[in-house]
């Protein structure tokens, strides 16, 4: 699967200008007073404003799989605000999955991941910068019914159930490594935080076996 373009909810255009400008230095494809899209490597990223209170989202980025350690160098040179659930590191191992991420927060609260996946084998040589953001990998999903959910999408748009996660009734994963949908109920925990899973409208664009679906939650 591969995410082409989230569009997601803000209260802040300017603020989420700023930081997704000048913090992860993505072009801005749109603007406009209620609406902003951004270039994210090979997908596109859009925030429209919202009255909605603090609409808050998971969304993960993939990387080069041996930039994890310059990543997390350049974003703490922004002074981004990393998260984590260790008090040695920022970076968190993954090892059923074969990868490594490392978290932040973006100006609206959102949880943001860098994620290397070590099955793509997509190395290189020049020092990370925000030109290897590869692009959109994974998207939160918040769902009233996780297995519900995830039989019917399977069913209906033929997205696979990730094989490196067993689906659980609280947390289950389709997709493949360039693109993921983390699905889960309201009221858990997103990891690494105690910021807990609500359900907000988003939106999808994205492609899978040669065909570009939309999808809307």
């Amino acid at each position: 699967m591969r995410i082409k373009e989230l569009v997601l909810l803000t209260n802040n255009i300017t603020g989420t200008k700023n930081f997704y400008s000048t913090k992860l230095h993505f072009d801005v494809l749109e603007e406009r007073s209620d609406f902003i899209s951004f270039r994210a490597g090979a997908s596109v990223l859009t925030f429209r404003l919202s009255a909605i209170d603090s609409p808050v989202y998971h969304i993960a980025f993939n990387i080069p799989e041996n930039k994890i350690a310059e990543a997390l160098m350049w974003c703490e040179k922004k002074k981004l605000q990393m998260l984590s659930n260790s008090h040695t590191s920022n970076i968190i191992d993954f090892p059923n999955w074969n990868a490594k991420s490392l978290y932040f927060l973006d100006s609206n609260g959102n949880i943001l991941e860098f994620i290397a996946r070590y099955d793509l084998k997509n190395g290189i040589k020049p020092v990370f910068g925000h030109e290897q953001i590869l692009c959109v990998s994974e998207i939160g999903m918040v769902v009233d019914n996780v297995n519900a959910f995830c039989e019917k999408t399977r069913r209906e748009l033929g997205i696979p159930y990730y094989e490196k996660q067993p689906p659980a009734p609280n947390f289950t994963v389709m997709g493949n490594a360039e693109g993921l949908m983390i699905v889960v109920p309201e009221k858990r925990p997103w990891f690494p935080t105690s910021i807990i899973s609500k359900k907000f409208p988003m939106e999808m664009t994205f492609e899978q076996d040669g065909k570009e679906f939309v999808f809307r939650n």
